[in-house]
């Protein structure tokens, strides 16, 4: 029993979840940083390259295993669809699969989304929203957003999944309406009504999870916030805002950007703090991600990666694009299962698995003492 109960403990510690962060460059590598704490970082560079224009990666659950997806997007519609490629975050130099999938009707995919209670992966392109199942990579169900007179031309620009609902960021093609969210109550179907919830009136960048099921936006004129489908202005700027992220409480950093200048800050109870500026800009594109792992915040600012530590808010780390191999334009988490590339096979609260097994694993081996104790004295 006591071997038994050693060896599940060990099981148990070798299956924590530990982030990395994952990264794809702008002309289609797919690169890492290990991350073994707030401050111990290791830029392993790139480990998989592709022929693609600003490829998407993200992080999925199948059949209780991480995934990283690395998607190529296309605007050919004479071809199948974007190219879908998945790999155990243990090892991103290969994929799983030989050959490339093809994610049918769906052409260039502009981010991914999903949530790891469930079996879904999306993709939002152009005006619609894509549905895939995990195991089978095959379509389940899609929704393509009509012109009308309240969005004349729809595009959507973001997503957030939980697991009752999908939010979109829609851009209505309307600059004196603005842009919009969307939200799809349980799993989306062509015919499924759209659900206005707020009318940003501005345009909007990103959207990401804050505390307690908020969502913040991000744009042109600060940060605003919607709980409970109720909204909030928070921030208001005079700058673009790009980008906002959760922090390890009640607050959130978001970043601008005004010509040549960037910057980035934190946000809690009325107070803003200024952790980051440049003046020289040269890429225009800001992503912001919170590393609950480690409680860092992971940038894409001025054309390189930076990471800072929640905690004291100071930069941990810097890498240029030189040094990543190429331009960052999208970022995600990871998580490693302790399972192996052998074995049979997204902007946030999945990657702490590890703090739940461990506590379990001890009180398993704690309250089997006890039995032991009960009834062998």
């Amino acid at each position: 029993m006591k071997k038994f109960l050693l060896g599940l403990m060990i099981f148990c510690m070798t299956s924590a979840a530990w982030g990395d962060v994952v990264y794809s460059t702008t002309d289609g590598k797919m690169g890492l940083i290990k991350i073994s704490s707030a401050t111990s970082l290791d830029l392993r560079g790139v480990q998989f390259s592709a022929t693609a224009t600003n490829p998407i990666v993200g992080t999925y659950w199948d059949n209780g295993k991480s995934r990283v997806a690395f998607v190529a997007p296309t605007t050919d519609k004479t071809t199948s669809g974007d190219v879908f490629r998945r790999f155990d975050p243990d090892d991103l130099t290969k994929a799983l699969d030989q050959n490339n999938t093809y994610l049918k009707g769906v052409y260039g995919t502009k981010k991914i989304g999903s949530v790891h209670s469930g079996h879904g992966i999306y993709f939002i392109s152009g005006a619609s929203i894509h549905e895939y199942d995990t195991n089978k990579l095959t379509l389940t169900r899609s929704y393509t957003f009509k012109s009308s007179d309240v969005i004349p031309n729809p595009q959507a620009k973001d997503i957030l999944v939980d697991s009752m609902r999908v939010y979109l960021l829609m851009d209505r093609g309307n600059i004196t309406s603005g842009d919009s969210i969307q939200r799809f109550d349980g799993q989306i179907a062509e015919g499924t009504p759209e659900y206005l919830l707020w009318n940003t009136k501005v345009s909007a960048d990103a959207m990401d999870w804050l505390s307690n099921g908020r969502i913040g936006i991000a744009h042109s004129q600060g940060v605003d916030i919607l709980s409970g489908g109720n909204f909030q202005k928070i921030i208001s700027a005079d700058t673009n805002v790009k980008a906002v992220c959760k922090d390890t409480g009640d607050g959130f950093y978001y970043a601008t950007l005004s010509g040549d200048n960037a910057a980035i800050y934190h946000y809690l109870n009325g107070t803003r703090t200024q952790i980051f500026v440049t003046n020289q800009v040269t890429d225009t594109s800001i992503k912001l991600l919170h590393d609950d792992n480690h409680n860092n915040l992971v940038a894409i600012i001025d054309s390189g990666i930076r990471i800072f530590n929640m905690g004291d808010m100071t930069q941990v780390a810097s890498y240029t694009s030189s040094q990543l191999g190429g331009v960052p334009y999208s970022i995600s988490k990871t998580t490693t299962s302790g399972e192996s590339s052998s074995s049979s096979s997204s902007g946030c609260e999945i990657f702490g698995l590890g703090f739940v097994i461990i506590p379990a694993c001890f009180l398993i081996f704690y309250f089997s003492n006890k039995r032991r104790e009960i009834f062998y004295g």
